[in-house]
């Protein structure tokens, strides 16, 4: 499995001597582990699953880094990014508020912040109001975002209210 874990390079000691985090960028763009020499591959040439698989030519398994800093897969225009056990969802309501919902899909508690640039795209207020919708809490006057500690598996939701 490909995933993101603490580095430990040049760690002679281990039993795989840190090759399964090395990897080499082929001129026909395709990156191949230097553990095993398989190839980044995307499952069924839509992911979102990226996987090490034997190496086969497919443009699923095709890379191209641009400029803008951008992993790009072959010609389905995909790009590599890591996966968060946390998500923040917002959207617009009618009184000009926005719904805020902190989802947590890790297997343990994690803090998560909504900033009032990333929920508001116009107009982002120095101050808003922010209730806890199933707790039926007012939280007060909040500056920069609302945080919370939300546990394994959980989801806080939160009407805010730009005051300034």
């Amino acid at each position: 499995a490909v995933g993101v874990y603490q580095c430990h390079t040049n760690q002679t000691g281990q039993q795989c001597n840190s090759l399964n985090q090395k990897w080499d960028y082929t001129p026909g763009g395709t990156i191949t582990s230097r553990l095993d020499k398989m190839c980044l591959d995307v499952y069924n040439n839509e992911g979102p699953v990226v996987s090490a698989y034997t190496c086969n030519g497919g443009n699923n398994q095709k890379w191209t880094l641009g400029t803008d800093g951008l992993l790009r897969s072959g010609d389905a225009n995909l790009c590599l990014g890591l996966s968060s056990p946390t998500e923040v969802w917002a959207g617009p309501l009618s009184d000009g508020s926005a719904a805020v919902i902190l989802f947590n899909k890790a297997s343990n508690q994690q803090n998560i912040t909504a900033s009032w640039d990333a929920i508001f795209s116009k107009n982002v207020p120095k101050i808003a109001s922010v209730r806890d919708l199933w707790a039926h809490r007012d939280l007060g006057s909040l500056s920069q975002g609302v945080s919370a500690s939300v546990p394994s598996h959980g989801v806080m939701m939160y009407k805010v209210t730009p005051i300034q």
